[in-house]
């Protein structure tokens, strides 16, 4: 997965993870599951904050996942990050994406 760049002190931007099976190339079908984003700074172990995916249109049932960084973004120092995705399917299976979700926050200019 490629880099996000990002800037803080905005509202509005997300990140998007599209999910789909290494071995058949499917998507991930996640209605009605739970699907998050934790974020950590990279290298850490602490989780600074958990996004639940926006639910909206076919987005779930085609495997794409919205997060919304939100008031998240506003509050976070420049440096660079790091996101795992879990899903928390209906029944309680739970999926972790073995890819790491890499970003690069950066001040906004004053």
């Amino acid at each position: 997965m490629a880099t996000i760049f990002l800037v803080n002190g905005g509202t509005k931007p997300q990140v998007q993870v599209d999910l789909t099976r290494a071995n058949t190339g499917e998507v991930v079908n996640c209605v009605g599951a739970t699907c998050t984003l934790k974020v950590r700074s990279r290298g850490a172990t602490a989780t600074l904050f958990t996004i639940t995916a926006t639910d909206s249109g076919n987005n779930l049932q085609n495997g794409i996942l919205l997060f919304t960084l939100g008031s998240n973004l506003t509050n976070l120092a420049s440096g660079a990050f790091e996101g795992e995705v879990s899903v928390v399917f209906n029944g309680g299976d739970k999926e972790s994406v073995y890819e790491i979700v890499d970003f690069v926050v950066r001040d906004e200019f004053a």
